[in-house]
């Protein structure tokens, strides 16, 4: 199956002989080899709107070549949506040539694609109102893209990947918020000065995920927006077992259904050696896991990409990537360790800040 976004860590698949049948009626006889039928169902989103989509997949025994006439689309992946790539197709075997889309599935290794990440809070529960006033959501086009954390009046910590192939001065930051879909005088919107993404950030493998978001205005910091903390640098990530919460208003399923207010889940850090063997080995020194604790899937999912990892009153982690199914204990969510970045954090801070100014006040 294709991983949607966000956080899903959206995957590509290696098995080159899995079609979605979207194929004239009559034309399955005549393929070459018999193929075996399996239902799927998963949301895609198309025209502007999301769909739940129920279709049969054709699981082909051999690999089959295919002869692609014209490629319709990209496989795009984004915080806020994973689109599996639509290629129109001659397949060998049928007696007609006119091409058809199918969904050709192509890896079976689990490396994060590139903008394919964390995009709900699952198994979670809705927070007091303006009870986690570090939370930050950056938006593009009036839609929610991805969450952050204020680290200083002036500055916002996020996930580099959210900023892949966007014009950051497109975009929004609203802090203060708990319903997004509603206006609420607790909030306060900037617009972005800069982005200043990890200098060693690989968006292939998701190493570095880590940016920072300079406002083009200053917080004002009241009950609704306050600061969030970092861990000493060079500190260890939290100790396997501990319990740390995520928050974030990405969807509340896998179907793309939008949360009543800002969501949180209580997860537990998962020992490394596990993790990284669930994820064949692909984790970089710079990236820790968790996972629910109990038989309940639980954890983020896109929309709650560059979203803090709070264990105690510290931001230990940024939401990364995960795998297809959001908590699943299979492919545990991968968030960064903010701890190996706290020295370049306030290097960038402290170099675009007034002359002589060191607080997390300063202009």
């Amino acid at each position: 199956m294709v991983p949607s976004a966000g956080h899903r860590g959206c995957l590509l698949l290696e098995a080159a002989a899995v079609l979605i049948q979207l194929i004239p009626p009559g034309a399955t006889s005549r393929l070459i080899a018999e193929p075996r039928m399996v239902a799927v169902g998963f949301s895609m989103r198309f025209w502007g709107r999301s769909h739940c989509v129920a279709l049969a997949v054709l699981e082909l025994p051999v690999r089959t070549r295919l002869a692609l006439n014209q490629q319709s689309s990209a496989c795009l992946c984004s915080p806020l949506s994973c689109q599996p790539s639509l290629w129109l197709c001659s397949l060998p075997g049928l007696a007609s040539t006119v091409p058809f889309p199918v969904l050709v599935l192509v890896s079976h290794t689990a490396t994060p694609v590139p903008g394919c990440c964390g995009s709900q809070i699952i198994g979670g529960r809705e927070v007091t109102p303006h009870s986690r006033p570090y939370m930050v959501s950056v938006s593009f086009e009036g839609r929610h893209h991805c969450g952050g954390f204020l680290l200083h009046v002036r500055w916002v910590v996020s996930a580099a990947h959210c900023f892949n192939d966007r014009d950051p001065s497109t975009g929004l930051v609203v802090l203060g918020a708990h319903a997004l879909l509603r206006p609420e005088p607790t909030q306060q919107v900037f617009s972005i000065a800069a982005v200043v993404q990890h200098p060693s950030y690989q968006p292939a493998t998701q190493a570095n995920d880590i940016c920072l978001l300079k406002l083009n205005g200053s917080a004002v910091l009241g009950p609704a927006v306050q600061l969030l903390g970092l861990p000493r640098r060079g500190a260890w990530p939290p100790l396997a077992g501990r319990r740390c919460r995520v928050s974030g208003w990405g969807f509340v399923s896998d179907f793309e259904e939008p949360p009543p207010g800002l969501m949180e889940a209580e997860v537990r850090v998962l020992d490394l050696s596990v993790c990284n063997s669930s994820w064949q080995g692909r984790l970089s020194p710079a990236m820790f896991c968790t996972r629910s604790g109990d038989r309940r899937r639980r954890g983020f999912c896109s929309a709650d990409s560059g979203g803090p990892l709070v264990c105690g009153s510290r931001a230990h982690g940024l939401v990364s990537f995960s795998g297809l199914w959001c908590g699943d204990p299979k492919t545990p969510d991968v968030y960064t360790q903010v701890s190996v970045f706290v020295a370049w954090i306030w290097d960038v801070v402290w170099r675009n800040s007034s002359p002589g100014c060191y607080g997390v006040l300063c202009e």
